[in-house]
């Protein structure tokens, strides 16, 4: 697995209706706070209008430069609670989207880890 298909962080629609990125440490936890983004060319390969929809959290890998931040996107979740589309903001006000977050990255890279036939290395 190349290093810019891990996760290191996840976009998801803030308070202001601007993409929030917020950055996971080593071990997969998200940090506490995040910093608003602009929607850049990542976004053109999830949807064409874009325009990041209020239930989705993006999974990303960033590398911050002088003047910018490039991100690619990597995976794209639909929040849901039953089936009915919940907003990013209502999970982070009952205090759950850090933690679903993680369990995304993690379930993300098991997939592609058993993708590449690296599983066999637990």
């Amino acid at each position: 697995m190349k290093s810019t298909d891990i996760p290191n962080g996840f976009v998801f629609m803030g308070p202001n209706a601007k993409p929030m990125l917020v950055e996971f440490d080593e071990d997969g936890n998200a940090a506490d706070d995040g910093r608003e983004i602009e929607i850049g060319s990542w976004l053109e390969r999830l949807q064409e209008d874009n325009d990041l929809p209020d239930d989705a959290l993006v999974l990303v890998h960033f590398v911050e430069g002088d003047d910018q931040i490039l991100i690619k996107s990597l995976e794209v979740e639909r929040l849901l609670r039953g089936k009915e589309r919940v907003s990013a903001m209502d999970v982070a006000r009952k205090g759950v989207l850090r933690e679903f977050a993680k369990a995304l990255r993690g379930r993300y890279l098991r997939d592609m880890e058993n993708k590449e036939g690296g599983s066999e290395t637990e």
